[in-house]
Formats: C-alpha cells, sequence, structure tokens
C-alpha cells in the first residue's frame, strides 16, 4: 500500500508540474500517503505493546532488540 500512494502522489506531482494536474488531486494523494504512513507508525507502536506486555506477562525478554548483544 505504502509503495502505491508513493508512486500516486509522485504521478500526480509530475502531472501537476507539468500542467496536467489539479492541486486538489496532488494534496489528495500527499494525504493519502501521509495517512498510510501514519497507520504504519501505529501499527508498529501497537506491535511494540504487545511485546512489551507479553514480556512482561512471560518476566524476560523474549525478542532481541535490534543492535543488542
Amino acid at each position: 500500500i505504502r509503495g502505491s500512494a508513493r508512486r500516486n502522489l509522485e504521478s500526480a506531482e509530475a502531472a501537476y508540474a507539468s500542467a496536467g494536474g489539479d492541486a486538489t488531486t496532488l494534496v489528495d494523494a500527499a494525504r493519502t500517503l501521509l495517512d498510510v504512513e501514519v497507520e504504519r507508525v501505529r501499527a508498529v507502536a501497537h506491535l511494540e505493546e504487545a511485546i512489551a506486555a507479553f514480556e512482561r506477562a512471560v518476566g524476560q525478554d523474549v525478542v532481541t532488540k535490534a543492535g543488542g548483544s
């Protein structure tokens, strides 16, 4: 979805730059990409919260953190 939203924005930018697109389409494409990015960040946050809750429940780390030893 993220790639599709990004390509849609790039297409809208190109159309707008060549006077073949309108500002509304450009802004809508940018908003859609931003919405997708926000949802991705929310999903990652929810995952991290679930992992933390699980680790508290079992009393130990169950996921090796990136860069950890």
